[in-house]
């Protein structure tokens, strides 16, 4: 979830930050931290956990989550809670940052597939979806409001009409065979 709230976890003392309550044990962790401890310094937003519990992908503003983030823009990050670890997600296929900010996030079910709708330019957006164990898998333009199956192999989203693809409408596409099926008109 995301929270502004102050008292929450000790040390976080401003901005809006991601966390995560553990119902059984009665806790709640930051996460929205790089990977030695250091809560991020910019407001965070768009937080998804995957279903098993062990990864959350969420969007930040933040420059301090990640080693070599100097792009001034929102990118999306996974933090993994069982190693305590921050990745950058939102990188160009050759692992560079993006030129552009990204808004929305989705992962699957194990963590593995991450997509976030990233705005290249006024009005275009674009949803990027990888693999973090291989990269940048595909690049789906003119839609957002990604939403990825648990497995990671379909991901849903919404047309914004810039394209070829009518407004409004909802597709699913297939990512291992690239196949794209209209859900609703």
């Amino acid at each position: 979830f995301i929270s502004s709230a102050t008292n929450l976890v000790a040390g976080v003392t401003q901005l809006q930050q991601v966390y995560v309550r553990d119902l059984e044990a009665g806790t709640t962790r930051l996460v929205s931290m790089s990977s030695d401890g250091t809560f991020g310094n910019s407001l965070c937003f768009d937080a998804q956990i995957s279903a098993n519990g062990q990864y959350v992908s969420f969007v930040s503003s933040a420059d301090n989550l990640v080693p070599g983030d100097t792009n001034n823009l929102a990118d999306t990050f996974v933090r993994s809670l069982q190693t305590n670890t921050t990745a950058r997600i939102s990188l160009n296929s050759n692992g560079t940052q993006l030129l552009f900010g990204s808004v929305e996030t989705s992962i699957s079910g194990d963590g593995r597939y991450v997509a976030c709708t990233v705005y290249p330019s006024l009005n275009r957006w674009h949803i990027f979806v990888y693999d973090r164990n291989q990269g940048l898998l595909h690049t789906v333009f003119d839609v957002d409001q990604p939403f990825l199956s648990a497995n990671g192999r379909f991901l849903v989203f919404r047309s914004t009409g810039l394209g070829s693809l009518p407004y409004g409408n909802i597709y699913r596409l297939d990512v291992q065979t690239a196949a794209l099926d209209l859900v609703t008109a």
